[in-house]
């Protein structure tokens, strides 16, 4: 017999299960502001790399969607098929390292697990003027972003994802209160080094 426990989803969502709701950004949207600073940054002819994790990671998947169709309105600029890195730093680091060595790239675009190592792996090119953007306001991410190693990071509110997931199930379960449906979107925030802190 199913036992009718509640869930919730958070970060990702898993939208084919018998969950109530999920609480997260909307990773497509993530991935539209990402082509926005992108297309903002880079000038007509001026070459992108795009990076991304694993095909099956559907935060990243959704994450590239959003940004390739939102880069459809700037066929000027120069995109690169999208590498993928299998989520692994040795594998991120050495195709960066490969793909610099062949062709200069205005803008890095990073969707996988690793924006502070490609900062620091463009740095050690001698590179000071690529733009790098990706994700996720980690202590690493942070400190490359101070040092303008990196010049955008796309946070999604892990914080308040894992907090207003608790809160609404700990509201459920006190006072009765009705879990939020279907899909919660988050605020989608935007850092460069002058807002960071």
């Amino acid at each position: 017999m199913q036992k009718k426990i509640p869930v919730m989803t958070l970060n990702i969502d898993l939208e084919d299960s018998n969950r109530i709701g999920f609480i997260g950004i909307d990773d497509y949207k993530a991935g539209t502001c990402l082509a926005g600073l992108t297309s903002n940054l880079t000038r007509s002819g001026e070459n992108v790399s795009i990076l991304s994790g694993s095909k099956t990671i559907h935060s990243q998947s959704q994450r590239i969607n959003g940004f390739l169709d939102t880069m459809k309105q700037y066929p000027e600029i120069l995109l690169s098929n999208v590498i993928y890195t299998e989520d692994k730093l040795e594998i991120s680091n050495k195709l960066l390292k490969e793909m610099l060595s062949k062709k200069y790239y205005k803008t890095i675009v990073m969707v996988d697990s690793w924006l502070a190592n490609a900062g620091e792996v463009v740095a050690q090119t001698g590179y000071n003027d690529i733009n790098i953007l990706g994700f996720d306001l980690m202590p690493q991410n942070k400190e490359v972003l101070k040092q303008e190693k990196v010049t955008y990071i796309i946070d999604q509110s892990a914080y308040m994802q894992s907090y207003e997931c608790v809160h609404k199930v700990c509201e459920h379960l006190i006072y009765g209160t009705e879990l939020p449906k279907g899909k919660n979107y988050l605020p989608i925030h935007i850092y460069n080094k002058y807002n960071l802190d």
